[in-house]
């Protein structure tokens, strides 16, 4: 999902100009190389603000609540 935002997100002509507070996950060893730099772009826009605890869990399958919150906050900064 995060790497879905991003390549939207870098097609646009205006970048984002939400800034977030770039939570530390103990578990971003596990996020795939390939989406590294998306989660990277948006954790700084704070897009991830209201994932509790400090993991990621990159393997997880989002819940709609997850999926809800992301959104909002993408489409909010537009």
């Amino acid at each position: 999902m995060a790497a879905f935002i991003y390549r939207i997100q870098q097609t646009e002509s205006t970048p984002a100009s939400r800034q977030g507070t770039n939570k530390v996950f103990e578990d971003a060893d596990k996020i795939a190389d390939w989406a590294r730099a998306a989660v990277s772009a948006l954790n700084a826009q704070g897009i991830f603000e209201d994932i509790p605890g400090t993991s990621f869990n990159p393997q997880s399958p989002s819940n709609r609540a997850n999926v809800a919150s992301i959104l909002y906050k993408w489409l909010a900064d537009k």
